[in-house]
Protein backbone atom coordinates (compact mmCIF):
# COMPACT_ATOMS: atom_id res chain seq x y z
CA UNK A 1 0.00 0.00 0.00
CA UNK A 2 1.81 3.22 -1.20
CA UNK A 3 -0.55 5.73 0.71
CA UNK A 4 0.76 4.42 3.82
CA UNK A 5 0.31 7.12 6.07
CA UNK A 6 -2.44 8.77 4.95
CA UNK A 7 -4.37 5.63 5.24
CA UNK A 8 -2.18 5.47 9.00
CA UNK A 9 -3.72 8.71 9.46
CA UNK A 10 -7.13 7.77 8.67
CA UNK A 11 -7.08 5.45 11.37
CA UNK A 12 -5.41 6.79 14.53
CA UNK A 13 -7.74 9.78 13.66
CA UNK A 14 -11.06 7.26 13.59
CA UNK A 15 -9.52 5.28 16.34
CA UNK A 16 -11.91 2.21 14.88
CA UNK A 17 -10.03 1.70 12.07
CA UNK A 18 -8.46 -1.53 12.06
CA UNK A 19 -8.11 -13.21 17.19
CA UNK A 20 -8.32 -12.61 13.05
CA UNK A 21 -7.45 -9.62 11.97
CA UNK A 22 -10.13 -7.83 10.09
CA UNK A 23 -8.07 -4.82 8.32
CA UNK A 24 -4.39 -4.23 9.29
CA UNK A 25 -1.39 -2.17 7.33
CA UNK A 26 2.14 -2.44 8.32
CA UNK A 27 5.07 -0.47 7.53
CA UNK A 28 8.55 -2.06 8.73
CA UNK A 29 6.94 -3.02 11.49
CA UNK A 30 4.39 0.04 12.37
CA UNK A 31 1.00 -0.62 12.25
CA UNK A 32 -2.07 -0.68 13.15
CA UNK A 33 -4.89 -3.50 13.03
CA UNK A 34 -8.30 -4.20 14.53
CA UNK A 35 -9.24 -7.52 15.44
CA UNK A 36 -11.68 -9.91 15.10
CA UNK A 37 -13.32 -8.36 18.72
CA UNK A 38 -12.83 -5.28 17.41
CA UNK A 39 -9.94 -4.56 19.57
CA UNK A 40 -7.87 -2.04 18.04
CA UNK A 41 -4.18 -2.00 18.12
CA UNK A 42 -1.15 0.12 17.34
CA UNK A 43 2.48 -1.17 17.14
CA UNK A 44 6.13 0.67 16.60
CA UNK A 45 9.29 -0.30 16.79
CA UNK A 46 12.35 1.19 18.05
CA UNK A 47 13.09 3.15 14.61
CA UNK A 48 11.97 3.00 11.03
CA UNK A 49 13.95 2.97 7.89
CA UNK A 50 12.82 5.17 5.34
CA UNK A 51 15.11 3.44 2.60
CA UNK A 52 12.88 0.01 2.08
CA UNK A 53 9.70 -0.04 2.92
CA UNK A 54 7.95 -3.42 3.59
CA UNK A 55 4.41 -2.29 2.91
CA UNK A 56 1.56 -5.16 4.14
CA UNK A 57 -2.41 -4.78 4.13
CA UNK A 58 -4.64 -7.20 5.09
CA UNK A 59 -8.85 -6.85 4.52
CA UNK A 60 -10.57 -9.60 6.25
CA UNK A 61 -13.84 -8.45 6.35
CA UNK A 62 -16.64 -9.11 4.99
CA UNK A 63 -18.20 -5.96 6.12
CA UNK A 64 -15.41 -4.32 4.20
CA UNK A 65 -14.99 -6.58 1.09
CA UNK A 66 -16.97 -9.49 -0.14
CA UNK A 67 -13.40 -11.12 -0.60
CA UNK A 68 -10.32 -11.67 1.37
CA UNK A 69 -7.91 -9.22 0.18
CA UNK A 70 -3.59 -8.55 1.28
CA UNK A 71 -1.10 -6.61 -0.97
CA UNK A 72 2.56 -6.88 0.11
CA UNK A 73 5.15 -4.23 -1.47
CA UNK A 74 8.27 -3.28 -1.03
CA UNK A 75 9.43 -0.19 -2.11
CA UNK A 76 13.11 1.37 -2.48
CA UNK A 77 12.68 4.77 -1.67
CA UNK A 78 15.80 6.61 -2.50
CA UNK A 79 16.06 8.16 0.44
CA UNK A 80 19.01 6.92 3.31
CA UNK A 81 18.23 7.82 6.38
CA UNK A 82 15.83 6.79 9.52
CA UNK A 83 13.63 8.00 12.55
CA UNK A 84 14.08 7.04 15.84
CA UNK A 85 10.36 6.85 16.56
CA UNK A 86 10.66 6.00 20.19
CA UNK A 87 11.72 9.99 20.34
CA UNK A 88 9.55 10.94 17.37
CA UNK A 89 6.09 8.52 18.82
CA UNK A 90 6.93 9.54 22.60
CA UNK A 91 3.38 9.74 23.40
CA UNK A 92 3.32 6.54 22.21
CA UNK A 93 6.19 4.88 23.92
CA UNK A 94 5.17 7.00 27.03
CA UNK A 95 1.33 6.03 26.79
CA UNK A 96 -1.20 6.59 29.96
CA UNK A 97 -4.19 5.33 29.21
CA UNK A 98 -7.47 6.64 28.12
CA UNK A 99 -11.15 6.21 27.18
CA UNK A 100 -13.11 7.21 23.87
CA UNK A 101 -16.73 7.15 23.81
CA UNK A 102 -17.58 6.50 20.25
CA UNK A 103 -21.05 7.17 18.45
CA UNK A 104 -22.04 6.22 15.13
CA UNK A 105 -25.01 7.77 13.54
CA UNK A 106 -25.99 6.05 9.70
CA UNK A 107 -29.19 5.15 8.18
CA UNK A 108 -31.38 6.70 10.59
CA UNK A 109 -29.97 5.11 13.27
CA UNK A 110 -27.37 5.20 15.64
CA UNK A 111 -24.82 2.87 17.74
CA UNK A 112 -22.29 3.72 20.55
CA UNK A 113 -19.91 1.98 22.74
CA UNK A 114 -17.09 2.62 24.82
CA UNK A 115 -13.26 1.96 24.43
CA UNK A 116 -10.80 1.59 27.05
CA UNK A 117 -7.34 3.17 25.52
CA UNK A 118 -4.28 1.24 27.54
CA UNK A 119 -0.03 1.23 26.84
CA UNK A 120 1.02 -2.07 25.58
CA UNK A 121 4.36 -3.66 24.56
CA UNK A 122 6.02 -0.85 22.15
CA UNK A 123 2.21 0.45 21.32
CA UNK A 124 -1.13 1.02 22.66
CA UNK A 125 -4.52 -1.25 22.91
CA UNK A 126 -8.11 -0.23 22.66
CA UNK A 127 -10.48 -2.89 23.86
CA UNK A 128 -14.07 -2.22 23.57
CA UNK A 129 -17.61 -3.04 24.62
CA UNK A 130 -19.67 -5.20 23.06
CA UNK A 131 -21.43 -2.98 21.20
CA UNK A 132 -18.88 -2.41 19.04
CA UNK A 133 -19.37 -4.62 16.85
CA UNK A 134 -23.28 -3.41 16.21
CA UNK A 135 -21.35 -0.08 15.56
CA UNK A 136 -18.95 -1.20 13.27
CA UNK A 137 -21.41 -2.97 10.80
CA UNK A 138 -24.07 0.00 10.73
CA UNK A 139 -21.35 2.43 9.56
CA UNK A 140 -19.99 -0.17 6.83
CA UNK A 141 -23.67 -0.59 6.05
CA UNK A 142 -22.78 2.75 4.22
CA UNK A 143 -20.04 1.42 2.25
CA UNK A 144 -20.54 -0.13 -1.11
CA UNK A 145 -18.20 -3.26 -2.41
CA UNK A 146 -16.77 -4.59 -5.30
CA UNK A 147 -14.27 -5.69 -7.60
CA UNK A 148 -11.19 -3.46 -8.43
CA UNK A 149 -11.37 -2.38 -12.02
CA UNK A 150 -7.75 -2.34 -12.19
CA UNK A 151 -6.38 -5.72 -11.17
CA UNK A 152 -4.66 -6.22 -8.21
CA UNK A 153 -3.60 -2.61 -7.52
CA UNK A 154 -4.18 -0.82 -4.25
CA UNK A 155 -4.77 2.58 -4.33
CA UNK A 156 -6.29 5.37 -2.07
CA UNK A 157 -8.82 7.72 -3.85
CA UNK A 158 -9.91 10.68 -2.16
CA UNK A 159 -13.14 12.25 -3.42
CA UNK A 160 -13.13 16.25 -3.57
CA UNK A 161 -13.80 18.56 -0.79
CA UNK A 162 -12.58 15.89 1.84
CA UNK A 163 -10.66 17.28 4.78
CA UNK A 164 -8.63 17.17 7.71
CA UNK A 165 -8.90 20.12 10.61
CA UNK A 166 -7.05 20.29 13.39
CA UNK A 167 -5.98 22.38 16.25
CA UNK A 168 -7.92 25.20 14.72
CA UNK A 169 -6.51 24.61 10.83
CA UNK A 170 -7.56 23.19 7.81
CA UNK A 171 -6.11 21.20 5.52
CA UNK A 172 -8.37 20.20 2.22
CA UNK A 173 -8.60 18.47 -0.86
CA UNK A 174 -9.19 18.13 -4.10
CA UNK A 175 -10.00 15.25 -6.11
CA UNK A 176 -6.85 13.14 -6.04
CA UNK A 177 -6.47 9.51 -6.97
CA UNK A 178 -3.25 8.14 -5.28
CA UNK A 179 -2.98 4.66 -7.09
CA UNK A 180 -1.39 2.01 -9.76
CA UNK A 181 1.54 1.80 -12.01
CA UNK A 182 4.81 3.26 -11.23
CA UNK A 183 5.13 5.60 -9.17
CA UNK A 184 7.60 6.95 -6.11
CA UNK A 185 7.73 8.83 -3.27
CA UNK A 186 8.76 12.18 -4.50
CA UNK A 187 6.07 12.24 -7.41
CA UNK A 188 3.37 11.15 -4.42
CA UNK A 189 4.65 14.02 -2.29
CA UNK A 190 4.00 16.64 -5.70
CA UNK A 191 0.87 14.78 -6.19
CA UNK A 192 -0.32 15.54 -2.42
CA UNK A 193 1.18 19.36 -2.51
CA UNK A 194 -1.07 20.33 -5.78
CA UNK A 195 -4.05 18.73 -4.69
CA UNK A 196 -3.87 19.94 -0.83
CA UNK A 197 -5.11 23.59 0.17
CA UNK A 198 -5.32 25.03 4.18
CA UNK A 199 -8.51 26.98 4.36
CA UNK A 200 -10.79 28.43 7.08
CA UNK A 201 -11.56 26.16 9.60
CA UNK A 202 -15.52 25.81 10.32
CA UNK A 203 -15.80 25.98 13.77
CA UNK A 204 -13.05 24.50 15.95
CA UNK A 205 -13.66 20.95 16.29
CA UNK A 206 -11.01 18.25 14.98
CA UNK A 207 -12.88 16.62 11.78
CA UNK A 208 -12.28 14.28 9.64
CA UNK A 209 -14.45 14.47 6.66
CA UNK A 210 -13.70 12.05 3.65
CA UNK A 211 -16.57 13.08 1.28
CA UNK A 212 -19.02 10.71 -0.33
CA UNK A 213 -17.20 8.51 -3.20
CA UNK A 214 -13.52 7.95 -1.81
CA UNK A 215 -12.17 4.47 -2.40
CA UNK A 216 -10.16 2.52 -0.88
CA UNK A 217 -8.60 -0.17 -2.25
CA UNK A 218 -6.72 -3.04 -1.90
CA UNK A 219 -5.74 -6.09 -3.93
CA UNK A 220 -9.03 -6.88 -6.16
CA UNK A 221 -11.33 -5.48 -3.99
CA UNK A 222 -12.43 -2.01 -3.23
CA UNK A 223 -14.78 -0.16 -0.74
CA UNK A 224 -16.25 2.97 -1.48
CA UNK A 225 -18.14 5.50 0.54
CA UNK A 226 -21.48 6.15 -0.42
CA UNK A 227 -22.39 9.02 1.75
CA UNK A 228 -20.25 11.59 3.20
CA UNK A 229 -18.41 10.54 6.46
CA UNK A 230 -17.94 13.12 9.57
CA UNK A 231 -15.27 12.08 12.32
CA UNK A 232 -15.42 14.75 14.83
CA UNK A 233 -13.59 14.24 18.00
CA UNK A 234 -14.00 16.17 21.25
CA UNK A 235 -12.45 15.98 24.53
CA UNK A 236 -11.28 18.52 27.43
CA UNK A 237 -7.25 18.56 26.07
CA UNK A 238 -5.42 21.18 23.78
CA UNK A 239 -4.19 19.75 20.18
CA UNK A 240 0.03 20.58 20.26
CA UNK A 241 0.10 19.56 16.78
CA UNK A 242 0.26 21.85 13.70
CA UNK A 243 -1.50 20.99 10.63
CA UNK A 244 0.04 23.44 9.02
CA UNK A 245 3.93 21.79 9.23
CA UNK A 246 2.42 18.95 7.33
CA UNK A 247 1.22 21.20 4.32
CA UNK A 248 4.75 23.12 4.16
CA UNK A 249 6.58 19.43 4.37
CA UNK A 250 4.39 18.42 1.17
CA UNK A 251 6.19 21.59 -0.73
CA UNK A 252 9.97 20.03 0.09
CA UNK A 253 10.21 16.54 0.06
CA UNK A 254 8.69 12.93 0.99
CA UNK A 255 11.33 12.79 3.91
CA UNK A 256 10.01 15.92 4.92
CA UNK A 257 6.18 14.78 4.48
CA UNK A 258 6.86 11.09 6.10
CA UNK A 259 8.71 13.04 9.40
CA UNK A 260 5.96 15.87 9.86
CA UNK A 261 3.35 13.23 9.54
CA UNK A 262 5.49 11.07 12.58
CA UNK A 263 5.44 14.81 14.69
CA UNK A 264 1.62 15.13 13.87
CA UNK A 265 0.50 11.55 14.62
CA UNK A 266 2.92 12.13 18.11
CA UNK A 267 0.77 15.43 18.68
CA UNK A 268 -2.43 13.28 17.88
CA UNK A 269 -1.84 10.19 20.78
CA UNK A 270 -0.59 13.18 23.58
CA UNK A 271 -4.26 14.80 22.53
CA UNK A 272 -6.19 11.80 23.08
CA UNK A 273 -3.95 10.29 25.77
CA UNK A 274 -3.69 13.78 27.83
CA UNK A 275 -7.74 13.82 27.78
CA UNK A 276 -10.48 12.81 30.61
CA UNK A 277 -12.75 11.25 28.62
CA UNK A 278 -12.41 11.28 24.26
CA UNK A 279 -15.74 11.55 22.40
CA UNK A 280 -15.98 10.72 18.78
CA UNK A 281 -19.06 10.73 16.89
CA UNK A 282 -19.21 9.66 12.95
CA UNK A 283 -22.31 10.91 10.98
CA UNK A 284 -22.50 9.05 8.10
CA UNK A 285 -25.04 11.01 5.63
CA UNK A 286 -27.62 14.02 6.70
CA UNK A 287 -29.74 11.41 8.63
CA UNK A 288 -30.33 12.58 11.56
CA UNK A 289 -32.49 10.16 13.91
CA UNK A 290 -35.91 11.48 14.35
CA UNK A 291 -38.58 10.18 16.97
CA UNK A 292 -41.40 10.26 14.89
CA UNK A 293 -39.19 7.37 12.83
CA UNK A 294 -39.77 4.83 15.48
CA UNK A 295 -42.18 2.29 15.13
CA UNK A 296 -45.09 3.24 17.44
CA UNK A 297 -46.00 0.33 19.71
CA UNK A 298 -49.49 -1.68 19.72
CA UNK A 299 -52.11 0.28 21.89
CA UNK A 300 -53.67 -1.87 24.59
CA UNK A 301 -50.27 -4.00 24.78
CA UNK A 302 -47.57 -3.99 27.42
CA UNK A 303 -44.22 -3.08 26.72
CA UNK A 304 -40.83 -3.33 27.90
CA UNK A 305 -39.94 -0.02 28.65
CA UNK A 306 -36.43 -0.42 30.04
CA UNK A 307 -34.57 -4.30 30.57
CA UNK A 308 -31.24 -4.99 31.36
CA UNK A 309 -31.58 -3.51 35.02
CA UNK A 310 -29.61 -3.55 38.28
CA UNK A 311 -31.54 -3.98 41.17
CA UNK A 312 -30.56 -0.59 43.85
CA UNK A 313 -29.81 1.41 40.39
CA UNK A 314 -31.97 5.03 39.23
CA UNK A 315 -32.72 5.09 35.60
CA UNK A 316 -34.68 7.66 33.36
CA UNK A 317 -36.41 7.35 30.21
CA UNK A 318 -38.46 9.72 28.50
CA UNK A 319 -40.98 7.85 25.94
CA UNK A 320 -42.43 9.82 22.92
CA UNK A 321 -46.02 7.61 23.89
CA UNK A 322 -48.42 7.71 26.83
CA UNK A 323 -48.44 4.87 29.15
CA UNK A 324 -51.27 4.30 31.66
CA UNK A 325 -50.20 1.84 34.39
CA UNK A 326 -46.45 0.38 34.80
CA UNK A 327 -45.05 -3.00 36.52
CA UNK A 328 -41.43 -3.90 37.58
CA UNK A 329 -40.49 -0.85 39.47
CA UNK A 330 -41.34 2.47 40.66
CA UNK A 331 -41.32 5.73 38.76
CA UNK A 332 -40.80 9.35 39.97
CA UNK A 333 -40.69 12.70 39.25
CA UNK A 334 -39.09 15.65 40.80
CA UNK A 335 -40.93 17.07 43.50
CA UNK A 336 -38.26 19.83 44.99
CA UNK A 337 -34.62 20.19 45.77
CA UNK A 338 -32.56 20.85 49.28
CA UNK A 339 -29.05 21.80 48.16
CA UNK A 340 -27.90 19.21 45.89
CA UNK A 341 -30.32 16.48 47.48
CA UNK A 342 -33.63 15.69 45.32
CA UNK A 343 -36.71 14.56 46.89
CA UNK A 344 -38.96 12.29 44.14
CA UNK A 345 -42.73 11.77 44.51
CA UNK A 346 -44.35 8.46 42.36
CA UNK A 347 -46.13 8.61 39.56
CA UNK A 348 -48.83 6.58 38.21
CA UNK A 349 -48.77 6.86 34.54
CA UNK A 350 -46.20 8.51 32.13
CA UNK A 351 -46.77 10.85 29.79
CA UNK A 352 -45.74 11.81 25.98
CA UNK A 353 -42.65 13.15 25.72
CA UNK A 354 -42.14 13.39 29.39
CA UNK A 355 -39.21 13.03 31.36
CA UNK A 356 -39.24 10.09 34.42
CA UNK A 357 -36.96 8.75 36.79
CA UNK A 358 -37.11 5.25 37.97
CA UNK A 359 -36.04 2.15 40.19
CA UNK A 360 -36.47 -1.24 39.55
CA UNK A 361 -38.16 -3.68 42.28
CA UNK A 362 -36.25 -5.92 44.03
CA UNK A 363 -35.80 -9.06 41.61
CA UNK A 364 -36.91 -7.60 39.03
CA UNK A 365 -34.48 -6.52 35.77
CA UNK A 366 -37.30 -5.01 33.97
CA UNK A 367 -39.70 -2.66 33.60
CA UNK A 368 -42.89 -2.55 31.18
CA UNK A 369 -45.42 -0.43 31.11
CA UNK A 370 -49.52 -0.41 29.15
CA UNK A 371 -49.75 1.84 26.34
CA UNK A 372 -52.89 3.65 25.84
CA UNK A 373 -52.01 5.80 23.01
CA UNK A 374 -49.37 5.33 20.53
CA UNK A 375 -49.20 8.70 19.42
CA UNK A 376 -45.63 10.15 19.28
CA UNK A 377 -45.11 13.50 21.34
CA UNK A 378 -44.00 16.30 18.84
CA UNK A 379 -40.79 17.07 21.00
CA UNK A 380 -39.16 15.61 24.22
CA UNK A 381 -40.53 17.78 27.38
CA UNK A 382 -38.75 19.12 30.79
CA UNK A 383 -40.62 18.70 33.66
CA UNK A 384 -38.99 20.51 36.79
CA UNK A 385 -35.34 20.49 35.84
CA UNK A 386 -35.51 16.67 34.50
CA UNK A 387 -35.11 17.07 30.77
CA UNK A 388 -35.70 14.51 28.59
CA UNK A 389 -34.50 13.77 25.01
CA UNK A 390 -35.31 11.94 22.16
CA UNK A 391 -32.12 11.64 20.15
CA UNK A 392 -28.13 11.53 21.67
CA UNK A 393 -27.34 14.48 22.46
CA UNK A 394 -24.44 15.96 24.12
CA UNK A 395 -24.47 18.34 27.35
CA UNK A 396 -22.05 20.50 28.50
CA UNK A 397 -19.75 20.16 31.44
CA UNK A 398 -20.85 21.04 34.92
CA UNK A 399 -20.47 24.69 35.88
CA UNK A 400 -21.58 27.44 38.16
CA UNK A 401 -24.00 28.70 34.84
CA UNK A 402 -25.12 24.81 33.77
CA UNK A 403 -25.19 22.82 37.01
CA UNK A 404 -26.13 19.91 34.83
CA UNK A 405 -25.75 16.02 36.62
CA UNK A 406 -26.98 12.59 34.86
CA UNK A 407 -27.68 9.51 36.82
CA UNK A 408 -25.00 6.89 38.16
CA UNK A 409 -26.22 3.96 40.06
CA UNK A 410 -28.18 5.02 43.14
CA UNK A 411 -27.62 8.96 42.73
CA UNK A 412 -26.75 11.71 41.00
CA UNK A 413 -23.53 12.67 39.26
CA UNK A 414 -22.03 16.25 37.96
CA UNK A 415 -21.67 15.86 34.03
CA UNK A 416 -18.06 15.43 32.49
CA UNK A 417 -16.08 17.15 30.03
CA UNK A 418 -18.48 16.89 28.11
CA UNK A 419 -21.08 13.76 28.81
CA UNK A 420 -23.39 12.01 25.90
CA UNK A 421 -26.94 11.05 26.86
CA UNK A 422 -28.56 8.15 24.81
CA UNK A 423 -31.95 9.21 23.25
CA UNK A 424 -34.85 8.47 25.14
CA UNK A 425 -33.40 9.51 28.57
CA UNK A 426 -32.98 12.39 30.81
CA UNK A 427 -30.91 14.68 32.88
CA UNK A 428 -30.90 17.61 35.30
CA UNK A 429 -30.45 21.44 35.41
CA UNK A 430 -29.96 21.56 39.11
CA UNK A 431 -30.72 25.47 38.46
CA UNK A 432 -34.11 24.98 36.92
CA UNK A 433 -35.32 22.83 40.02
CA UNK A 434 -37.73 24.37 42.54
CA UNK A 435 -36.66 24.46 46.43
CA UNK A 436 -40.29 24.46 47.02
CA UNK A 437 -42.68 20.59 46.81
CA UNK A 438 -44.62 21.08 43.37
CA UNK A 439 -46.54 18.44 45.42
CA UNK A 440 -47.10 19.12 48.88
CA UNK A 441 -49.56 16.50 50.15
CA UNK A 442 -49.58 13.61 48.36
CA UNK A 443 -51.30 10.50 50.62
CA UNK A 444 -50.26 7.20 48.92
CA UNK A 445 -47.49 8.18 46.89
CA UNK A 446 -44.04 7.24 47.39
CA UNK A 447 -41.01 9.78 48.31
CA UNK A 448 -37.56 9.06 47.80
CA UNK A 449 -34.80 11.20 48.19
CA UNK A 450 -31.53 10.50 45.85
CA UNK A 451 -27.91 12.54 46.59
CA UNK A 452 -25.51 13.93 44.48
CA UNK A 453 -21.57 13.08 44.36
CA UNK A 454 -20.14 16.33 43.15
CA UNK A 455 -17.44 14.65 41.64
CA UNK A 456 -16.85 14.64 38.35
CA UNK A 457 -17.83 12.09 36.27
CA UNK A 458 -15.76 9.62 34.27
CA UNK A 459 -17.17 7.25 31.61
CA UNK A 460 -16.55 4.05 33.26
CA UNK A 461 -19.59 5.49 36.19
CA UNK A 462 -21.59 6.94 33.54
CA UNK A 463 -21.38 4.50 30.85
CA UNK A 464 -24.89 2.28 31.64
CA UNK A 465 -26.81 5.40 31.58
CA UNK A 466 -25.40 7.12 28.24
CA UNK A 467 -23.62 4.44 26.41
CA UNK A 468 -26.42 2.73 25.29
CA UNK A 469 -26.95 2.30 21.00
CA UNK A 470 -30.69 3.57 19.89
CA UNK A 471 -32.68 2.86 16.84
CA UNK A 472 -35.19 4.11 14.79
CA UNK A 473 -37.68 1.38 15.51
CA UNK A 474 -38.79 0.44 18.49
CA UNK A 475 -40.02 -2.61 19.11
CA UNK A 476 -41.77 -3.91 22.34
CA UNK A 477 -40.08 -0.61 23.82
CA UNK A 478 -36.60 -1.52 22.95
CA UNK A 479 -34.65 0.73 20.55
CA UNK A 480 -33.19 -1.60 17.85
CA UNK A 481 -30.34 -1.75 15.03
CA UNK A 482 -31.96 -2.85 11.72
CA UNK A 483 -28.76 -3.73 8.97
CA UNK A 484 -29.51 -5.90 6.19
CA UNK A 485 -32.87 -6.99 7.59
CA UNK A 486 -31.13 -8.02 10.82
CA UNK A 487 -32.43 -6.66 14.19
CA UNK A 488 -29.64 -6.09 17.01
CA UNK A 489 -30.29 -4.84 20.29
CA UNK A 490 -28.32 -2.04 22.20
CA UNK A 491 -25.53 -4.47 23.17
CA UNK A 492 -25.01 -5.66 19.42
CA UNK A 493 -26.38 -9.04 19.97
CA UNK A 494 -28.88 -10.01 17.08
CA UNK A 495 -32.47 -10.37 18.32
CA UNK A 496 -34.19 -13.04 17.21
Amino acid sequence: MKKFFLISLMALTCGVMANAQRVSLSVNGLGVSLAGDMQFELQAPASLSLGTLNINAVVNDPLLVDAASSREVTLQTGLNSSIDLTDKLANVFGFDGTQMVVSVKADGASQAFLYDFAPSANGIVATPTDAAAAAWALALSQVAKGANEFGEDSYLKIAAGSYLQLGGKRLQFAAINMMKGNWGMESLRKDLNNAASMVSPNGDADVLFIAKGSEFAIGGRVATAKENVTMTLENNATFEGDLQDLKDAMGVSAENVIKAFVDLSNDFIGYIDDAEVNYLTINIGEQPLQPEEAEAPVTGEWISIRSGLQEGYVYTVCLPYAVKNYRGGIFFRINNKNGSNLELISVSELAAGVPYIFKPNSGSNEVEGFVVDNTFAPAALSSNGLIGTFENIKIAAYSADNQYYIFKNDGIVRSGNPCFIAANRAYIDMNAISEEPVVANAPGRVRMTIGANDAPTAIDEIAAETVEGTKKMMIDGQLIIVRDGVMYNAQGAVVK
